[in-house]
């Protein structure tokens, strides 16, 4: 069943121009979505590295004034 749906959905997709245009701007949306993730996910994966670096690196200097006193 599910084999013959994407048959019929093969076929609308490639012999109805309506369709067609409907679908490839769809799938250029879905590649569209994937490429802006994968350009913003190592600038979000930094400033939270940063920021857990940032915090490790105050609570150490806390650490170290608290045992010099």
């Amino acid at each position: 069943m599910c084999i013959l749906f994407l048959a019929y959905l093969a076929c609308a997709v490639i012999f109805n121009p309506v369709i067609r245009f409907h679908f490839e701007r769809f799938i250029w949306q879905i590649i569209d979505g994937v490429m802006i993730t994968i350009m913003i996910s190592p600038i979000v994966y930094e400033c939270v590295l940063n920021s857990r670096y940032l915090k490790w690196k105050q609570k150490q200097e806390k650490q170290i004034k608290t045992a010099q006193t």
